[in-house]
């Protein structure tokens, strides 16, 4: 992430955001994709931007996907006028 100057992460349990690695950038981006937002990595820089958008998008999708389901599961054809 430091290479795109686009933002960090930082963990809250210390100040240093240099010891993260993959699995802590996808980890934080699965939470955040799915509204969890646990709170301990914070993006800082334009990162705080793009991770609301994930968070909206993981929204839309969440959303829809479950509407899409209820209705199949309700008898309706999905998609249908």
């Amino acid at each position: 992430m430091h290479d795109l100057e686009v933002g960090n992460l930082v963990s809250s349990s210390s100040s240093d955001g240099s010891s993260l690695n993959f699995m802590d950038y996808f980890y934080f981006s699965l939470v955040n994709f799915t509204t969890l937002g646990r709170g301990d990595l914070m993006p800082n820089g334009h990162l705080r931007f793009m991770t609301a958008m994930e968070a909206f998008h993981g929204f839309l999708l969440i959303t829809v996907s479950g509407t899409f389901v209820l209705q199949i599961m309700s008898g309706k054809k999905p998609l249908s006028n």
